[in-house]
């Protein structure tokens, strides 16, 4: 997925179009990737930048409201099992990543952090 001159890469097994029935262009406009598209970034912590691994919540709305549909016939799950699932990696990075984005506590010039800290 392009956006904003950056090459984003992530891999769901969720899906509403099959590029065997339809064209490769008719794919990407289908629903889900286009609200994948229209809801970039998905945080403004670029430190948390999936749907399925830091913003959880992101992806099981977009599968719910796009009608998308479970593409691992060896192992099908919900995307309410998945996002379940990757809750607690999310809830566990939040705060650290967070704190990594906004700069440490302290520092009273946020281009230049005290720690030595590259900061954006």
């Amino acid at each position: 997925m392009i956006a904003s001159g950056a090459l984003f890469v992530w891999f769901i097994h969720y899906s509403n179009a099959n590029i065997h029935e339809v064209s490769l262009l008719d794919a990407l406009k289908s629903p889900l990737f286009m609200v994948c598209h229209d809801g970039q970034p998905f945080n403004d912590n670029m430190l948390r930048p999936c749907p399925m691994l830091e913003n959880p919540e992101c992806l099981r709305k977009m599968v719910k409201d796009t009608g998308a549909v479970n593409t691992d016939y060896q192992s099908p799950e919900s995307v309410d099992h998945l996002c379940d699932k990757t809750m607690p990696y999310s809830e566990n990075w939040m705060s650290t990543a967070d704190r990594l984005w906004n700069g440490c506590d302290g520092c009273s010039n946020r281009s230049e952090c005290e720690r030595g800290w590259s900061i954006r």
